[in-house]
């Protein structure tokens, strides 16, 4: 509920949990609240002058931990034949795809270990010419439009989400249907390979055959150079329990920690004259 926030009131982050967990305990009050937030997202700090928890982190805050994620540097490979690992070996054969895919045009379901999911945006957004697209904020942005053009407030749009199949949800799910069209002509403007991170509510309001679509009409004029998912899933490609649509194991890629690490590009010490 709270992933990828640069800066929430108190307030804020007690109606973004309750909204998404209705059954969960009620948040206690600061500073209870500072350590607690603590133990999930270390870099969203309370910053007295501003009032709100603000993310240490301004560019890319992260949930995973304040350890450190070494990189090693770019370099070659030796020219010597040394042995590279298995590892280092899959990790040139993503990096290869990668590059074949922006130049080409393709459809990739990135699959990442949720700790390392900032690190993997970082990387992919300093080595490639992605265009970086945040799905949830520009499906609430829609949303928001059609509920202002709706006349529906905001907080009761909040209130039946959090009550998925009751209440309102058929009202909230039209309202979900009129602002879909207007993400899809947003992800039609991109000029460069797109680069989605945060897709869960994909699943969450049943909107999947959105990627299908987008599928289609990557590579072709009236579409789209590329789309690029980003899975906080270290092993299959789903949102939410939900399968992406691939149309093969191709469109379908691991990035490891090795690729992160750099290690498939690194320098290879030479060895020390006698």
């Amino acid at each position: 509920a709270l992933y990828g926030v640069q800066s929430l009131s108190v307030q804020q982050i007690k109606d973004r949990v309750s909204g998404r967990y209705p059954e969960a305990a009620k948040l206690p009050e600061r500073p209870e609240l500072d350590g607690l937030l603590q133990q999930f997202i270390p870099t969203l700090g309370w910053d007295a002058q501003a009032g709100a928890y603000v993310n240490q982190t301004k560019e890319f805050p992260s949930l995973s931990s304040s350890t450190s994620f070494a990189r090693t540097p770019t370099g070659t490979f030796s020219p010597d034949g040394q042995e590279i690992t298995p590892e280092e070996a899959d990790a040139r054969l993503l990096e290869d795809r990668l590059t074949r895919g922006i130049k080409e045009g393709s459809f990739l379901a990135l699959l990442v270990n949720p700790k390392r999911y900032q690190q993997a945006r970082e990387e992919l957004c300093q080595r490639f010419p992605v265009q970086l697209v945040d799905y949830e904020a520009l499906f609430l942005d829609a949303l928001r439009q059609v509920a202002d053009k709706a006349k529906v407030k905001w907080e009761l749009v909040l209130q039946t989400d959090a009550t998925p199949g009751s209440g309102d949800w058929n009202k909230l799910m039209l309202l979900v249907g009129r602002a879909m069209p207007l993400v899809e002509a947003e992800l039609l403007k991109a000029d460069k390979t797109v680069l989605m991170i945060y897709p869960g509510l994909l699943a969450r309001y049943d909107q999947m055959p959105l990627l299908e679509r987008l599928r289609e009409k990557v590579g072709r004029e009236d579409g789209i150079p590329g789309l690029w998912l980003v899975l906080p899933n270290g092993q299959q490609a789903m949102i939410d329990g939900k399968a992406v649509p691939l149309l093969s194991p191709g469109q379908r890629a691991k990035i490891t920690d090795e690729w992160l690490e750099n290690r498939h590009r690194a320098t290879l010490a030479p060895e020390p004259s006698s």
